[in-house]
């Protein structure tokens, strides 16, 4: 039996949905399953919808109720959305969006780490593919919106807005629910595992080449979820491409101008 599920979250991953949800699980008119990530609609289809029901059999009568699930935006090229809107046709549909660098970054260490292995982030962008296209947010949506109307779709900023009240408001609202100020917390750690690599050295022609990439895509989503277009700093100098331990070891050796310029030189 089909259960009733009345919004999606669809990511995609490195987005904040594990942030989202744990805020919004203390709404009051909000159930969100004790599985975080069902994943029905892409990975467990063959399932059933017995299996699917059971992330939902203890809802209370009378809340709404959610799929917290960042795969599906990242499967916008398979039939994911298509299966959500024949089931649920008056579901509404939740993306979050980030600095396509911070999101491919992010990203390209959870590949590294599932992987167990490092390759560089301009090669990654070909051969691990959710580096790429998880930060490619407008052709994301684009497949939703063929089988949802706009009215039923909300592109959210979560990450770049952090603790501030204002983004949950606006999904709160969104879903017509009444306005709780509670904390948005940081409920994944994974970036804080001991064994994900840290952040790629990305030279500055290979930072410009992933901006190129994305450039297009991250105007058309900024204009779609009503937002300015220098909302995001898409820049070779934007401070989220330098790793923790770039900066520590330029600041070691800011004593020492030709070593610190010879740091330089190999970073660019």
């Amino acid at each position: 039996m089909k259960p009733k599920v009345d919004f999606f979250v669809i990511g995609p991953a490195r987005c904040g949905t594990t942030s989202l949800y744990a805020a919004m699980r203390r709404h009051p008119q909000v159930y969100a399953p004790p599985k975080k990530e069902p994943r029905f609609f892409d990975q467990n289809w063959d399932k059933g919808w017995g299996w699917y029901a059971d992330n939902y059999k203890q809802a209370p009568s009378g809340r709404l109720t959610g799929d917290f699930s960042p795969t599906y935006a990242s499967s916008y090229k398979r039939s994911t959305a298509l299966r959500i809107a024949r089931a649920y046709p008056d579901a509404k549909i939740i993306q979050l969006i980030r600095n396509p660098i911070d999101c491919a970054i992010s990203n390209w260490r959870m590949a590294a780490e599932n992987r167990g292995m490092e390759i560089p982030f301009l090669q990654a962008l070909t051969e691990w593919r959710v580096v790429l296209d998880r930060a490619l947010f407008f052709g994301q949506i684009t497949n939703f919106r063929a089988h949802f109307p706009d009215a039923q779709i909300k592109s959210v900023a979560f990450v770049e807005r952090g603790n501030d009240p204002t983004m949950l408001r606006e999904v709160q609202s969104f879903l017509g629910l009444e306005i709780v100020n509670m904390p948005v917390p940081k409920a994944s750690r994974s970036d804080s595992r001991r064994n994900r690599p840290k952040k790629p050295i990305v030279s500055h022609s290979d930072r410009k080449t992933f901006i190129e990439m994305v450039a297009e895509d991250a105007n058309k989503i900024l204009e779609y979820a009503g937002l300015p277009k220098d909302f995001w700093a898409l820049t070779v100098d934007y401070k989220g491409w330098d790793s923790g331990l770039v900066r520590r070891t330029q600041a070691r050796l800011a004593i020492h101008p030709y070593l610190s310029r010879l740091l330089t030189l190999t970073t660019r």
